[in-house]
C-alpha cells in the first residue's frame, strides 16, 4: 500500500533533525520512505497550541504489511507535532477527468 503522510510540527524546531527523526520513526514502523518533501515553514489558517505558524513535511510511504493506524498514534504522542494527515492512494485505477458541460440554449 502507498501512503502520503504531510505532518505540521512547531516551527522552532530544526528541519532537518525533525525530518531525519520522522523518517527513522516511519521505517521502525514497516514503511519504506519513498520521497520526503520540505515544505517549509508555512503561516497556519488559525492558531494551533498558541502557535500562528508550523513548518510543514511530506512524506511518501510503502508499507506492505504496516498499518497507518500504528504512526497515527505515535504521531499523537508526540507534543511538536502540531497536526497530521495521513492519505491512503488509490491504486489501479484511472484518474477522472473533470468535464464540465455548456448548457445548449
Amino acid at each position: 500500500m502507498k501512503y502520503d503522510v504531510v505532518v505540521v510540527v512547531d516551527p522552532s524546531l530544526e528541519a532537518q533533525a525533525t525530518q531525519d527523526r520522522f523518517t527513522t520513526l516511519l521505517e521502525k514502523e514497516g514503511f519504506t520512505v519513498s520521497e520526503v518533501v520540505n515544505l517549509g515553514k508555512k503561516r497556519l489558517a488559525y492558531p494551533i497550541k498558541k502557535k500562528t505558524e508550523g513548518l510543514y513535511f511530506h512524506f511518501s510511504l510503502v508499507g506492505a504489511g504496516a498499518a497507518p493506524k500504528s504512526i497515527y498514534t505515535k504521531f499523537r504522542l508526540d507534543d511538536s507535532i502540531l497536526r497530521t494527515l495521513i492519505l491512503k492512494k488509490e491504486e489501479g485505477k484511472k484518474k477522472s477527468k473533470l468535464r464540465t458541460q455548456i448548457p445548449k440554449n
